[in-house]
């Protein structure tokens, strides 16, 4: 999927903020919003590519959901892998379905290094996708995956 990355702009008003280490590697960071329409590009362009693509449904399900929220934060490009290698920041949802006002702000933060060495995933038995919009009690918004 990296030419999709390549592609479609998930963030938006980057500015430069300077250095920091990840992981060990130095990497400049960049203030950051999420482009919404950038990212419902990259997700729906995934799904065609999976041979799979959204209905309608979905998409007005992923317009809802894009639409209700914000992300604003810190995206960090390794100096030397030139990869992004974080993403940090604030993930604000206010979700109106149901004439109700359901709000929620998550603090997110993650990492990912070692690129191109061999990875290994164990998928429990039993799992169960994380919806954010279960936390703001609307567990039928989804994103079509």
């Amino acid at each position: 999927y990296k030419y999709l990355i390549d592609k479609y702009s998930i963030f938006t008003d980057l500015k430069d903020e300077g250095t920091e280490a990840v992981k060990g590697e130095e990497s400049y960071k960049y203030s950051a919003r999420l482009d919404k329409d950038g990212l419902k590009g990259f997700l729906m362009a995934r799904r065609k590519i999976s041979g799979i693509e959204m209905t309608p449904e979905e998409i007005s399900q992923l317009d809802d959901m894009l639409n209700s929220m914000t992300f604003t934060g810190y995206v960090y490009v390794g100096m030397q892998s030139e990869k992004l290698n974080r993403i940090s920041g604030d993930l604000y949802i206010k979700d109106m379905s149901d004439e109700q006002v359901k709000e929620g702000n998550l603090k997110i933060s993650f990492s990912i290094w070692d690129f191109g060495k061999p990875v290994s995933l164990t998928i429990p038995e039993e799992y169960e996708l994380f919806n954010p919009f279960m936390l703001l009690g609307n567990p039928d918004v989804s994103t079509g995956n």
